[in-house]
């Protein structure tokens, strides 16, 4: 049991830098796939049109800014559903939490004189035990640092309560040992999953963690196994000395190819995982959430392993878990009402790098609750929208069958866009993978099919051409009611405000916004020093409201 904690300790650890490596490899892939040499396919052009008439409306541009928010919007079915649905994860992952901490605690107990009868014990050893489940709620919840921190803050704030009352019932106690025993439980653990599921990597973290974990547990097991029958022993001894390896070589070379064997059975178990999540049984964040508890039991577990109940207290904890997550999402999440539900098309400046990614990872918590995303995959996002079948794909070489490579290709694409929910409730994001030649095209045929638009502009500037397209066709073919435009300090506003209304003057009269009384564009200003407020960017895209701070 020793071996096995060991093996799943440190494949938590080397998953970190082995993701790395990996989503380096798949990005680099991405580019050059994005801009290989491909057929020429024709250009999106909106449809001739003579917009000299007196009817064509001047364009309204609509500052909102998060801290002059009003009562003008209403909270949308939309928005109260996804909110609700995110409130129901929260309790049957918090409930999960607790029962996994309980039996914990109990186990804790059953080393004690009065075994189960310390319910005092059982209560603080499980709050020590709720920290994994802290963490979970975070990355389910949480949409900023601030959301996090509350969160920490919360439990922090629920430990020196009970920390402070069992010094109180406990004259032989100390602080110092109450620290000790926290740092015990949740260190190492949380020292692991820090590794593995650091937002950059967490896409692919815990396939990787199951795949190095299950081959260092084959690399033990193969000379246990094969030198416990001594004429199998003198078998690989004999062939170990006619290569002259040597009974050093010999015993590592069993270990290596012990490593190679368990790796190939752990592949395999790696395209299950990929296979069901393909198949929609399995969620991403059902699979990061299972691998942080996976970790923390078997973590914690070890402090227990003087008693000998270690293993199955570690057992019932993880399996409890389980099950009530199973049943809960089953049986408590909100049947989803919308058909089809509401698709969203994120667009972006590519340069804007890990703020882009740090945006979109808060912003799809909340979205994912009521509908899917559409994205054009690029380095931008690639280490935080990669999912496990692409993923393997591109390890056994098939990424250049991800890529579009002509109009028909695409629309069978966007024809098949995924927009069931996962057993969570969840949504997905549909990455769609373009050669230079196509992204236009796909762009153009997402967008019409969308219920709302988010432009991601900041850092937007003349160079961005782009985005000058995306503008052009969200103007032509888009209603502006359901698009938002994000900005901040670093979009330069000047040149986009000239771009939109040249590009305005060229709007055909089948634009749906030509119909509009006051057709408006809504930039959403992000305020200096702070990072976007996905709620209000959520609200901002489902709510009508009425304009604040115009511009003619």
């Amino acid at each position: 049991m020793t071996v096995v904690v060991a093996a799943v300790l440190i494949g938590a650890l080397l998953s970190a830098p082995l993701s790395a490596i990996l989503l380096w490899l798949f990005r680099r892939s991405l580019v050059r796939g994005m801009f290989g040499s491909v057929s020429r396919q024709p250009p999106v052009t909106a449809p001739a049109s003579d917009n000299s008439d007196s009817n064509h409306k001047p364009l309204t541009i609509c500052i909102v800014a998060p801290s002059t928010r009003s009562n003008t919007c209403t909270e949308t079915a939309q928005l109260s559903r996804a909110k609700a649905s995110l409130r129901r994860s929260i309790v049957v992952y918090s409930l999960a939490g607790v029962v996994y901490a309980l039996l914990f605690g109990m186990g804790w107990a059953l080393q004690t004189p009065e075994g189960l009868n310390a319910w005092h014990r059982i209560l603080g050893i499980a709050v020590y035990h709720l920290w994994p489940t802290v963490i979970a709620v975070g990355l389910i919840a949480a949409t900023s640092r601030a959301e996090r921190l509350r969160f920490a803050g919360f439990y922090f704030a629920l430990l020196i309560a009970m920390s402070a009352w069992l010094l109180a019932i406990s004259p032989n106690l100390t602080a110092w040992q109450l620290v000790v025993l926290w740092l015990i439980t949740n260190g190492p653990g949380t020292f692991f999953i820090g590794a593995f599921l650091h937002r950059r990597i967490r896409a692919v973290g815990p396939l990787v963690l199951a795949f190095l974990s299950l081959s260092m547990i084959g690399s033990y097991f193969a000379p246990l196994l094969l030198f416990r029958s001594e004429a199998w022993m003198r078998v690989a001894v004999t062939i170990g000395a006619k290569i002259k390896l040597g009974g050093g070589g010999t015993f590592w070379a069993v270990l290596i190819i012990g490593f190679l064997l368990w790796a190939l059975a752990s592949w395999w178990l790696i395209r299950r995982f990929a296979d069901l999540y393909r198949r929609k049984q399995l969620s991403d964040q059902t699979l990061t959430l299972d691998a942080l508890f996976l970790v923390f039991t078997i973590d914690q577990g070890i402090t227990l392993e003087t008693s000998g109940a270690h293993m199955y207290v570690g057992i019932a904890a993880f399996v409890a878990y389980k099950v009530i997550v199973e049943v809960g999402l089953r049986r408590f999440h909100l049947s989803q009402t919308t058909n089809p539900p509401p698709l969203l098309l994120y667009l972006r400046v590519i340069a804007l790098g890990h703020r882009g990614a740090d945006l979109f990872d808060s912003f799809a918590k909340l979205w994912r609750r009521i509908g899917p995303i559409a994205i054009i995959a690029g380095p931008d996002l690639i280490r935080t929208t990669v999912e496990p079948h692409e993923f393997l794909e591109f390890l056994g070489g098939k990424m250049s069958r991800r890529f579009l490579s002509g109009e028909a290709d695409m629309r069978r694409s966007v024809a098949a866009l995924d927009n069931r929910p996962d057993p969570d409730r969840r949504y997905r994001v549909n990455q769609f993978f373009c050669h230079q030649n196509i992204w236009q095209m796909t762009m153009h045929t997402l967008a019409i099919q969308s219920a709302a638009v988010l432009m991601d502009l900041r850092n937007f500037s003349a160079q961005n051409q782009g985005c000058l397209f995306e503008l052009g066709q969200l103007l032509n073919f888009i209603d502006l009611t359901q698009v938002v435009f994000l900005i901040d300090s670093t979009t330069d506003r000047e040149f986009l405000e000239h771009t939109l209304r040249e590009l305005w003057l060229s709007v055909p009269a089948e634009s749906p916004n030509l119909h509009n009384s006051a057709p408006a564009v809504r930039f959403f200003l992000e305020q200096r020093g702070k990072a976007p407020s996905a709620n209000l960017l959520f609200r901002e895209l489902l709510t009508q409201r009425i304009p604040e701070q115009a511009a003619a």
